[in-house]
């Protein structure tokens, strides 16, 4: 029934039968930032809700080295073709295993954090790490640590062309079971991350840091 394949419908049944995570993005001239956010199904990644009607600036302000890439940003969506999808990866470290992020409402231990009130104070920053469960501070902890992947694809609708689908599939992974060629390859990233990135990727405590340094060393 094609009523039930267009618009609102079309996008709730995508979001039931894919992995990823679903958003739109819409051209939209008059506003400054160019982009708008204009819709989402998540479950994995972070609360739409909290991002509806922000531009690219707006959404991308916890990403400490955003500013200097975004004209570049904006004209890689204004290039976007149809028939050629742009695609990225970004990496961070979690304490648990949950490809939930545990700042968003439905993730079980939710209330809890906010019971605790430690919540990541960070504006929209979403928090990798599970507060209210130990954090490393031993090569032997940084072990037990995993990683997590998310990637995202940005493709321009063919028939409403002025906006753009974002999808975030994310994978996560123990620290441990990586070869040591991919951990290796991580310790160069880490040695060369500035505060901000370490920040963004919830390793900025130093001790925290120092002992994943120390364990992808080994």
């Amino acid at each position: 029934d094609k009523d039930h394949t267009t618009g609102l419908d079309a996008f709730v049944a995508l979001a039931s039968i894919i992995q990823e995570d679903i958003f739109l993005m819409r051209a939209t001239p008059e506003h400054p930032e160019g982009y708008v956010f204009v819709a989402g199904a998540s479950c994995f990644s972070f609360d739409p809700v909290k991002r509806k009607n922000k531009g690219l600036l707006s959404l991308h302000e916890p990403v400490p080295w955003y500013p200097e890439m975004a004209a570049a940003v904006r004209r890689a969506f204004d290039n976007l073709n149809v028939d050629r999808p742009l695609y990225r990866a970004n990496f961070a470290f979690q304490n648990f295993d949950d490809v939930i992020t545990t700042d968003v409402p439905w993730h079980p231990r939710f209330e809890e954090r906010i019971a605790a009130d430690e919540l990541d104070a960070k504006a929209g920053h979403t928090s990798y790490f599970d507060t209210t469960q130990p954090v490393p501070t031993t090569p032997e902890g940084a072990k037990e640590l995993y990683v997590r992947v998310e990637y995202e694809t940005l493709t321009r609708l063919p028939i409403n062309d002025d906006f753009i689908l974002f999808t975030v599939k994310t994978y996560v992974d123990k620290l441990d079971e990586f070869p040591k060629d991919a951990k290796l390859a991580l310790l160069e990233g880490l040695q060369r991350a500035d505060d901000g990135q370490k920040s963004y990727k919830s390793i900025d405590t130093p001790e925290l840091y120092e002992a994943l340094i120390s364990y992808l060393s080994l």
